[in-house]
């Protein structure tokens, strides 16, 4: 059974929010089943409402998964599993994943009895005969670095509550596991510059058991008994975290007008950002939308978006069309993003000290 795990179900209101519902989107369409799972411990909201709605478009078999009822009131639970039913998309499966009760069949943990009604039980009876899509035991398609990310994320997050916004991002630098010792290099992306002293604490203190508590959860996810077997026996010694400021990627536009000659120009260029591609939608004047927070990051410029990003294209429109004569010059856009930014401000774990390097953009 290969599980495709997707972001939570939200109404997006930032550009990380709409590309976490297309991730979504893009998830269901390669899914024999969909398992929609909510929170048996709180009533309808309308995050479940539109998992309803994504879920009555979805052509295959259908399961609601009712988690959390090891912590839900009883009278709230048998609420809910009432009202999914008589919506009637498909089974409905109470179970508790903190507990493991009703994920898996009793006899498959050698308890004796099977229970037909499990969520494991009811995803397997859905799921259509298939040859093996990957070899044997292997459990994952992502590389440990991705891994690596994930627990360094996971530890800043639990450490520092809502201090930090989830939109707080992990990028590895360095993944090296050719020697004895593993190394790696990461960086923690933050929305504004104010949260660089809160993720540092005191003396650096908060950063140092950030980096404490993830190097041992991976150590230990390296271990024979762990889930990696690249990296069995060898033990992950070096952590070094680097603050690097980014900019939120939240809704803002501004409209340069382009003639029909140069779009294509402009779109090759401005579609390396991540943000435009040739069939979104111009005004009535035929001024393309750009999203300005998104170029500044990939350009390494400072403030003012909406300035510097219109700088850059009127350069870039200024210069003559390419051609086989006049052949194009190498897109600064695609130059790496850390070369731009040499003066990235560094902290590194081990080093227990509270102060930020000189201050730079990404």
């Amino acid at each position: 059974m290969i599980l495709l795990d997707t972001p939570g179900i939200h109404r997006p209101r930032t550009g990380l929010g709409r590309a976490m519902m297309r991730t979504v989107t893009q998830s269901l369409g390669g899914a024999d089943v969909a398992l929609a799972v909510v929170d048996g411990t709180r009533g309808l909201s309308d995050a479940d409402r539109d998992l309803l709605r994504r879920l009555e478009s979805f052509p295959g078999p259908r399961v609601i998964g009712i988690n959390k009822i090891d912590a839900a009131p009883r009278l709230r639970r048998g609420e809910l599993e009432a009202f999914y039913r008589e919506q009637q998309l498909g089974p409905v499966v109470a179970f508790s994943a903190r507990t493991g009760t009703n994920v898996e069949d009793p006899e498959d943990r050698g308890q004796g009895d099977s229970a037909a009604d499990s969520l494991v039980g009811t995803l397997t009876a859905h799921l259509p005969f298939s040859p093996p899509l990957y070899p044997d035991g292997q459990i994952t398609d992502l590389p440990e670095a991705f891994f690596a990310s994930e627990i360094v994320r996971e530890r800043m997050l639990e450490n520092l509550h809502q201090e930090v916004p989830h939109a707080a991002a992990v990028r590895i630098e360095e993944y090296d596991d050719s020697g004895p010792l593993v190394r790696i290099a990461a960086s923690l992306l933050l929305d504004r510059d104010s949260q660089k002293g809160i993720v540092i604490g005191r003396g650096g203190q908060m950063l140092k058991r950030i980096g404490t508590e993830a190097r041992g959860r991976i150590e230990k996810r390296a271990r024979p008994s762990g889930f990696s077997r690249s990296a069995e026996s060898r033990l992950f010694s070096v952590l070094n975290i680097r603050l690097a400021r980014t900019g939120r990627k939240r809704d803002a536009h501004f409209r340069v007008v382009v003639s029909d000659s140069v779009h294509g120009r402009v779109g090759r260029i401005v579609e390396t950002l991540g943000h435009y591609h040739p069939r979104m939608p111009n005004d009535a004047e035929g001024r393309l939308l750009i999203k300005a927070d998104r170029a500044r990051y990939w350009l390494g410029h400072g403030a003012q978006p909406s300035l510097t990003v219109k700088s850059f294209l009127k350069k870039v429109l200024a210069e003559p069309a390419p051609s086989e004569e006049n052949p194009a010059k190498e897109d600064p856009a695609k130059e790496d993003p850390a070369k731009e930014n040499p003066a990235e401000e560094d902290q590194t774990e081990g080093s227990g000290s509270g102060e930020s390097g000189s201050n730079g953009t990404e």
